[in-house]
């Protein structure tokens, strides 16, 4: 029995340092797009959307990765309550992460990712809804974890592809929270 242990030890260190190549760390972009689904908050709905992301990252070994970049979650989203559009919100900003893999082999790795994010949440709300005949903008900052889980499939020593799930767990200066999923894909360029 220990012989077998040591023989699947063997291998297993074998395996590894079969994929700590210098291919393992260096600069990379992760550019992809994505859906966030419809939320609903104090009555009103906002309708699913679509987003986008660009990232800087760099790959410290097999496992470790940290990312800077930009994301929008939602773009001219349609506000509704009761069926009825009320106006449209977008939420977009800067976003930190940092990407921790678990390379099953060269070209399959799951991964989970921890960050922050701080945004900026624009609600227009029609003029028929301010009692004012004029159109209203609200511009919110708001900030928050977020995380989240995917794979990566690396096609090359130079191109990959992720396919994602991200939560963002955000709050405004006043306490209020919300929080939106967004389910992705990303190619990436490896330098």
């Amino acid at each position: 029995m220990m012989k077998k242990i040591l023989a699947v030890a063997l291998l297993f260190g074998l395996a590894n340092s079969a994929f700590a190549d210098s291919e393992d760390k260096g600069l990379y972009v992760a550019i992809g797009g994505g859906s966030t689904p419809s939320t609903t908050s104090s009555g009103t709905t906002t309708d699913a959307g679509s987003s986008y992301g660009a990232f800087l990252g760099y790959q410290f070994n097999r496992i470790f990765a940290l990312e800077a970049g930009y994301t929008s979650l939602l773009s001219k989203a349609n506000m509704n309550l009761s069926g009825t559009v009320l106006g449209d919100q977008s939420l977009s900003g800067s976003e930190v992460a940092t990407v921790f893999s678990y390379p099953v082999a060269k070209v399959f790795s799951p991964y989970v990712r921890v960050g922050s994010a701080s945004m900026t949440m624009t609600t227009d709300v029609l003029a028929a809804y301010t009692g004012t005949g004029v159109a209203s903008t609200t511009n919110t900052s708001v900030s928050g974890l977020t995380y989240g889980a995917g794979v990566q499939l690396n096609l090359s020593n130079h191109f990959g592809v992720r396919l994602g799930y991200n939560a963002y767990n955000l709050k405004d200066s006043t306490g209020t929270s919300a929080t939106y999923d967004n389910a992705y894909g990303e190619l990436v360029v490896k330098f």
